[in-house]
């Protein structure tokens, strides 16, 4: 199961939460965390639509929204981003995108895949980064791939 520029798998953004959390429950077994239903401004950041629902498994979160987003309009309850990361939670599911990144992945490995990928240097405040073909990732400071994102983000 490939985490993509669109979505989990064969689970594509814009889902209706109940069946998005339906299929990764069947595929990943039972959710470590849901937030519920809560106001826009949330844990998660400030994020599109007036509520967010967020759902872990293990290190990967999945976030719904009521719109208006990407992948939704507003007032529909639907699945509009992903994150995969090793802060919280060990790797327990080896999960890639479709050129085989996962977490631990190094600097090497990105720019293989991506050539003439950008890798944007850690500063004061965040970590050494990129953004390529729809996939945002963030490095330790081993410079191996610690977070992985897809899907529209949620800001501060």
């Amino acid at each position: 199961m490939a985490l993509s520029p669109t979505g989990v798998g064969p689970l594509q953004f814009g889902t209706a939460p109940g069946d998005a959390v339906e299929f990764l429950t069947a595929v990943l077994g039972t959710p470590t965390y849901d937030s519920g239903w809560e106001s826009s401004f949330s844990e998660f950041g400030t994020c599109p639509g007036s509520e967010v629902r967020g759902v872990r498994f293990g290190p990967l979160t999945v976030l719904f929204s009521d719109g208006p987003t990407s992948y939704g309009p507003a007032g529909t309850r639907h699945f509009f981003s992903w994150t995969y990361s090793a802060f919280d939670t060990p790797d327990m599911f080896g999960l890639t995108t479709p050129q085989g990144l996962g977490l631990g992945a190094s600097t090497e490995d990105v720019e293989s895949v991506y050539p003439g990928v950008t890798i944007n240097p850690a500063d004061e405040i965040f970590p050494a980064s990129f953004q390529e073909a729809g996939i945002f990732g963030t490095f330790d400071d081993a410079g191996r791939v610690q977070y992985l994102s897809a899907g529209d983000a949620c800001g501060e």
